[in-house]
């Protein structure tokens, strides 16, 4: 395989679903291949996400659409199915049909498509995409980042206002360390500003915001909400701790009901680059006052 395998190939592979002699072929070409090796990672990623994710049902009107172009398809086929064959020592016989492959013939790469819009419905309908959307870039071309603190808890109640949610995602250059910890994630916290009220928010943003987007990032705010109920992450910074790659997630609090203006807080949680893929044990957490 001398160019890149197409994207539908290394989705049929993360499926299991090609050849012994086309699987070899592929693995052969990924293992030398960088940019195949990412996008099969990703594809790998998104196949397990969405297994994860419960399969909301289908509406209707869609349902019945399915119903409606299968009974026409079977009925179509119908009746030239019943016509009785003639019989005649004269007849001529057919003429050859070009045979096409079964591979062609199964018409699975034609579906692809569709397979993988249902697979894209069913991730936002299940709920998924709080996190998805939540994680990938929210700067704009200008560097605004559109940014609604309001939204915080939004992204629990339901997929219309998970949709809406989008977390700060920054790359600060932080070097988090033990002993300065709570100094540095507020001042990181104020650059970003996350915390501000002002309406002009999303302009306060100073920090970096980084091209791409670790594909288990997701997954890790994801085990972290369903080990400690956090919800999704206001702001995520991909920094470093004690000389290494890590993650720093920030998640605003519910104030106290009792007091009259009680400033929020952020708890604040460094979590390990391997988070994600089941170790989402915090290396260290905090709690700090918004700026």
């Amino acid at each position: 395989m001398t160019s890149h395998v197409d994207a539908e190939t290394l989705a049929l592979s993360a499926e299991g679903l090609l050849d012994e002699e086309d699987e070899r072929s592929v693995q052969e070409h990924v293992q030398e291949c960088e940019t195949c090796t990412a996008q099969a990672a990703e594809l790998s990623d998104v196949s397990r996400v969405l297994a994860e994710v419960s399969a909301a049902p289908l509406p209707e009107d869609t349902a019945r659409g399915i119903d409606e172009a299968l009974r026409a398809e079977a009925e179509s086929d119908g009746p030239a199915a019943r016509e009785p064959e003639e019989s005649s020592s004269s007849a001529v016989p057919p003429s050859p049909v070009p045979v096409t492959p079964l591979r062609h013939k199964s018409g699975l790469a034609r579906w692809m498509p569709y397979i993988a819009a249902a697979a894209a419905a069913v991730f936002v309908v299940g709920g998924g995409i709080a996190i998805a959307r939540g994680m990938m870039p929210t700067t704009a071309p200008d560097g605004n980042s559109p940014h609604d603190s309001s939204n915080s808890s939004s992204a629990q109640n339901g997929p219309d206002a998970a949709a809406a949610y989008q977390a700060v995602l920054v790359e600060s250059g932080t070097s988090y360390t033990e002993n300065r910890f709570d100094s540095q994630a507020a001042h990181v916290l104020e650059a970003s500003g996350v915390a501000s009220e002002s309406d002009d928010a999303a302009e306060e943003n100073t920090l970096a915001t980084p091209q791409e987007v670790p594909t288990n990032v997701p997954s890790c705010a994801q085990e972290i909400d369903q080990q400690q109920d956090t919800g999704a992450p206001e702001l995520v910074d991909l920094a470093r701790f004690q000389g290494e790659d890590a993650w720093v997630m920030y998640y605003a609090s519910a104030p106290s009901a009792d007091a009259d203006n009680p400033p929020a807080v952020y708890e604040v949680l460094i979590l390990p680059t391997e988070c994600g893929s089941g170790s989402a044990t915090p290396e260290t957490e905090t709690t700090i006052p918004a700026p």
